[in-house]
């Protein structure tokens, strides 16, 4: 029997840029499964994470609020920051879904304050799991971790390229298929919500074999660690670099490996999508597909990571379908992670508080009710730098508070500026600073930014006050 109340997957890929997509104009057929499956449903054209890390857009993914991380350079949810989400009366919507009768989900290791509300979760290893030689070698890396992955990169480039791939490929994403496959196949009366992550697309994009070679350079480039060699990085990204690609590998050919990333988790949504099918329910489902965060690739002297404040690492792909959603539209209004599960409690009407989410429900957009729901997007950069950015249609301001939180812990270096501001519509890719010479822009967007940082903490103080006066 068919629930009324439909099944709601998140497949989201760790660090996907959305120009790396088919359906977002990549020249490279990376995509055909998505691709497809946006024809079938909405594609957003503008979608920011509000920060730069994963386990922070967790947070904002599963609580509808923003996270503005202001204290050390991490890259989780520090003690502090969970703590305040709670006391602003922050929930996180699998533990709503729970009281409408779903089963919950989330196909990856989780610990901690993200349980809350799932039924199932892949769990962190016990001790007798860290008892074995898998787990006694990730000791010794921990220990040890230069002297690790110097032998590992010596490895790499002792055997060919191929068997050094095929013997440091993931296996997790093909657990993480099969047990939703699994899944849906048992699902019966309870409508369920399932988590889906896939960690292929973040380096070192180790694939199965088959995917492999699926893309090659097709392009001149330098080769990448001659490129980085003198540019002062940290020694730890560097080896970890040198164990995620071979000695001669150029720029051109670390992007086609990500790309046989990008193809190889599209392949395992395919599976997903038809093992729905077989099952019949689905016309019953909605799927979000997203992704946490992208990442550059070389842009800004940046090579094959996420960190600095910039669109190659916040703008990220958002593809709805499904049940009641419209079919082949493009909505080019900015959203960010934060809209996710106020979209969630529209769709099967759970009343809430209109000061609980930061984010704001995009049926409306969808359904063509609205134009927007904001004329801006907010990101926080603090993993390596510590900035805060805005950005509009026409323009993109970023400042740091000092030259020290300016400067890059990967590098040693200021990349672009402490306060930098872009033209999008003459310089798309963010490589000229004008800062200096448009004031006028440089006042507006300051403004803006200040403005949006003092309504948000405002905001949180009410929540606050209100949840103290909700226990008197």
């Amino acid at each position: 029997m068919e629930s009324k109340k439909p099944n709601i997957i998140f497949i989201m890929a760790d660090a996907v840029r959305a120009r790396n997509l088919g359906c977002y104009g990549y020249h490279r057929n990376t995509s055909p499964n998505i691709d497809s499956l946006a024809k079938k449903g909405v594609l957003f054209e503008n979608v920011f994470s509000s920060n730069n890390v994963s386990n922070k857009q967790f947070l904002s993914i599963l609580g509808g609020k923003r996270v503005i991380a202001e204290g050390p350079l991490i890259n989780y949810v520090s003690k502090k920051e969970i703590q305040g989400f709670f006391e602003t009366g922050g929930v996180l919507f699998p533990e709503m879904l729970k009281k409408q009768g779903y089963k919950t989900y989330f196909l990856k290791d989780i610990y901690g304050w993200q349980k809350k509300g799932f039924d199932y979760y892949f769990k962190c290893a016990s001790k007798e799991d860290k008892s074995n030689v898998k787990w006694r070698l990730i000791n010794f890396s921990k220990k040890f971790p230069i002297f690790y992955k110097t032998l590992k990169y010596s490895f790499h480039n002792l055997v060919s390229k191929k068997l050094a791939n095929k013997i440091r490929e993931r296996k997790e994403s093909e657990k993480v298929t099969r047990e939703a496959i699994e899944i849906i196949k048992k699902s019966k009366k309870n409508p369920f919500f399932m988590w889906l992550y896939y960690g292929d697309t973040h380096l070192p994009y180790n694939v199965p074999s088959k995917f492999n070679n699926k893309f090659i350079a097709n392009k001149k480039s330098k080769n990448l660690f001659k490129e980085i060699s003198n540019k002062g990085m940290d020694k730890r990204i560097v080896d970890f670099l040198k164990v995620s690609f071979s000695r001669g590998d150029t720029i051109e050919d670390a992007i086609a490996q990500y790309d046989c990333a990008i193809a190889y988790v599209d392949s395992l949504v395919k599976r997903v999508v038809n093992a729905l099918e077989k099952k019949n329910i689905l016309e019953n489902t909605i799927i979000f597909i997203f992704a946490d965060h992208g990442e550059s690739h070389a842009e800004h002297n940046i090579y094959f990571n996420h960190y600095g404040p910039y669109g190659t690492v916040y703008q990220v792909p958002l593809i709805i379908f499904g049940k009641g959603i419209p079919k082949n539209k493009r909505i080019k209004s900015f959203i960010q992670h934060e809209d996710l599960a106020p979209t969630i409690f529209n769709i099967l009407n759970i009343n809430h508080s209109p000061t609980l989410f930061d984010g704001g429900s995009l049926i409306p957009l969808m359904n063509g009710e609205k134009e927007k729901i904001r004329d801006h997007a907010f990101m926080v950069e603090n993993s390596s730098i510590r900035k805060k950015i805005i950005r509009t249609k026409k323009y993109s301001y970023m400042e740091s508070a000092s030259k020290e939180d300016a400067t890059c812990k990967v590098c040693n270096k200021i990349h672009q500026g402490v306060i930098e501001l872009y033209d999008l519509e003459n310089d798309p890719g963010e490589n000229i600073n004008i800062a200096k010479k448009n004031k006028k822009a440089l006042i507006e967007m300051k403004l803006k930014l200040n403005k949006t940082i003092k309504d948000l903490k405002n905001l949180n103080e009410k929540r606050r006050i209100n949840q103290v006066l909700s226990k008197i």
